[in-house]
């Protein structure tokens, strides 16, 4: 419950301060969100590149693709202010994930009909 006290100076301040926690908070919520339908939908790519590796007897790891996405992505991180660490992270556990969907196609087994 947020208590406003005129008697003490400041007091307005610190309820304009909670609705501006509360409004950031909103902000990053929103963005929670956005971010974990980007990763289901990256996902979702991620297992139709499984099946056409599979299709086309493709190994799962692509060295060379994997490099390019961590010289790329932590390079534009960093434009954006990110720290390198983090970003290369993240995009480890983003790798690995993917790796993790692609594995669970090439192991399915097709019924034949």
């Amino acid at each position: 419950m947020v208590q406003t006290r005129y008697d003490v100076g400041g007091g307005e301040i610190v309820l304009h301060q909670l609705r501006d926690d509360f409004f950031i908070r909103d902000q990053i919520d929103h963005l929670d969100d956005e971010i974990m339908q980007k990763m289901a939908a990256r996902m979702k790519i991620s297992e139709k590149i499984g099946q056409h590796k599979k299709e086309n007897n493709i190994t799962i790891l692509q060295v060379n693709r994997w490099e390019e996405i961590i010289q790329t992505r932590v390079a534009m991180g960093k434009a954006m202010g990110l720290d390198e660490g983090f970003m290369r992270d993240f995009l480890r556990l983003i790798h690995h994930e993917s790796i993790q969907v692609q594995t669970k196609v090439m192991n399915r087994v097709e019924e034949r009909v």
